[in-house]
């Protein structure tokens, strides 16, 4: 079965239309343009492939002002969709490839400390979808409270001064 064989049904995208150019950051290949996302919004847009080298992927900006624990979905059509969710350093926090073809994708991040995110969304690969398919991708964000560091603490009738001992300890023979 070949995604030329399969039948997508269509998706009904209500929300903010996408503005181009939404390419992302120079260093990904980019011309520094974003576009933009917020807590409860959904946004509609397109991805292609040209080639077998090029794919338009859609970078969208989002400000988080509290801890929040995101949920991303994506809808699709007629692509197979991937979708991250990166910091402000472009470093991965989320990511979501686990649908086929023509299915739709969701992530839900850890607790995030407020600053500024990336949600991308592409297709899964560079080639396959040579005219522009539709999608949509809604950010949900949840109020959280991130976990409270713990310094550790001496346990009573626990000797403190017992280690692991070297690194070089022999497991025995593993086979039984």
């Amino acid at each position: 079965l070949t995604c030329t064989e399969v039948t997508c049904e269509p998706i009904v995208c209500e929300g903010t239309p996408e503005v181009e150019p939404n390419n992302g950051p120079v260093d990904f290949g980019g011309d520094d343009s974003f576009g933009a996302i917020a807590c409860g919004e959904t946004v509609c847009g397109t991805t292609s492939t040209v080639g077998d080298t090029t794919r338009d992927t859609d970078w969208f900006e989002l400000l988080l002002l509290e801890d929040n624990i995101l949920t991303v979905d994506l809808d699709v059509e007629e692509f197979n969709g991937l979708l991250f969710v990166l910091d402000a350093a472009y470093n991965t926090v989320a990511s979501a490839d686990l649908a086929g073809f023509c299915e739709d994708e969701q992530l839900v991040t850890n607790c995030l400390a407020p600053g500024t995110y990336y949600v991308w969304v592409g297709h899964n690969d560079f080639s396959g979808v040579d005219v522009p398919a539709n999608y949509g991708v809604t950010v949900s964000c949840e109020l959280c409270t991130p976990p409270a560091y713990m310094p550790c603490q001496p346990v009573a009738g626990v000797d403190a001064s017992w280690t692991f001992g070297t690194a070089e300890v022999d497991m025995g023979d593993a086979t039984g």
